[in-house]
């Protein structure tokens, strides 16, 4: 949610210039490169008896990779499974929006398209039944996902972090 690959700020500033003159307040929790391990940890301390609405749009810092500098910060599956479902457990807003996320390049990125659609399916699974509304990016983008890569394959770039707001303003307008 940081914006990256977006010559507006990202999908998050894109919302705020929209809303904020309404008078609606967003806050942006999101960290660049953070597993879901990583949110978990800051998950926990929120305030259970919160009164607003979330969305989550998780990247893929938890898949493995070809030739991966870090692999120590990659999750396997299950680890995966169990983190994601406490995390959904933990942000569970009034209304909560989870986002799939894009396939990303594997020449540039090194993770297997196989291996990245067996992590959103999961992730998608456990957002459902943990009772989030879904936003399907990976299969809606799926066919043409390269229109809405930045330069490295891995981010959004101003395309992408369009769709997402879009996605997201839709969303709001009618809950």
């Amino acid at each position: 949610m940081e914006g990256a690959g977006d010559s507006r700020g990202g999908f998050f500033q894109r919302l705020q210039d929209k809303y904020s003159p309404e008078g609606l307040v967003l806050v942006n929790e999101g960290r660049g490169g953070e597993t879901v391990y990583q949110m978990l940890k800051r998950a926990v301390k929120l305030d259970p008896a919160r009164e607003f609405d979330i969305v989550v749009l998780l990247g893929c810092n938890d898949v493995p990779r070809a030739n991966d500098p870090t692999p120590e910060v990659r999750s396997e599956k299950d680890d995966y499974a169990r983190y994601l479902a406490s995390l959904f457990y933990y942000l569970k807003g009034r209304r909560s929006l989870f986002i799939t996320s894009f396939l990303v390049s594997e020449p540039l990125t090194g993770i297997s398209p196989t291996l990245f659609g067996e992590y959103a399916g999961l992730a998608r699974s456990l957002a459902y039944s943990s009772h989030f509304d879904i936003c399907d990016l990976y299969a809606e983008t799926k066919e043409n996902v390269s229109q809405y890569w930045a330069e490295d394959g891995l981010h959004f770039n101003d395309a992408g972090h369009a769709l997402i707001a879009e996605k997201v303003a839709a969303w709001y307008e009618t809950k």
